[in-house]
């Protein structure tokens, strides 16, 4: 008969019931707060590492030894001995093992087949060779892009020694 009617409460309201769009944007704010965060940790590491180590390669230089001291087998001892052992920042490709015409030479001589003086310098320091025994004398046809020549003399087993 009579019908009750619900009571209104002034100040209460019904709660809103949230929208599949704004979780998704909740989520969003979230990864971006996330990924804002990680990228900040890697900056900051990158900043407080020290300086990068530098990987140094030797270079490989080609050479021709050419036997002047009268020994025989002294260029193949010679070669065995450059292509062996581990210089620190030269490695040597010996690409042709010879006699040198004058059979007699008063010292170990060095010639400079390319013209670059910074390789000769570090090759004569690295075979004890002196700077008045290096000649630059480049070849005509340097097919096998030959740096030097290494000419023995007597004194080439003060070369063998590291």
């Amino acid at each position: 008969m009579f019908k009750r009617k619900k009571k209104k409460y002034r100040y209460y309201q019904k709660t809103k019931t949230k929208k599949a769009g704004s979780k998704i944007l909740s989520l969003l704010v979230i990864l971006t707060g996330v990924l804002v965060f990680i990228y900040t940790l890697s900056f900051l590491q990158r900043l407080s590492q020290t300086k990068a180590e530098v990987v140094y390669q030797p270079s490989i230089i080609r050479i021709e030894i050419l036997n002047g001291s009268g020994v025989k087998g002294a260029g193949e001892s010679v070669k065995n001995f450059l292509t062996k052992n581990k210089f620190k920042s030269i490695i040597f490709d010996v690409v042709f093992v010879g006699d040198f015409l004058d059979s007699l030479v008063g010292q170990n001589m060095l010639l400079d087949r390319s013209g670059d003086e910074k390789t000769i310098k570090k090759i004569s320091r690295t075979l004890k060779i002196d700077k008045k025994n290096v000649v630059y004398k480049p070849l005509k046809d340097n097919y096998l892009d030959v740096k030097a020549t290494l000419v023995l003399g007597p004194d080439f087993e003060k070369m063998l020694m590291k």
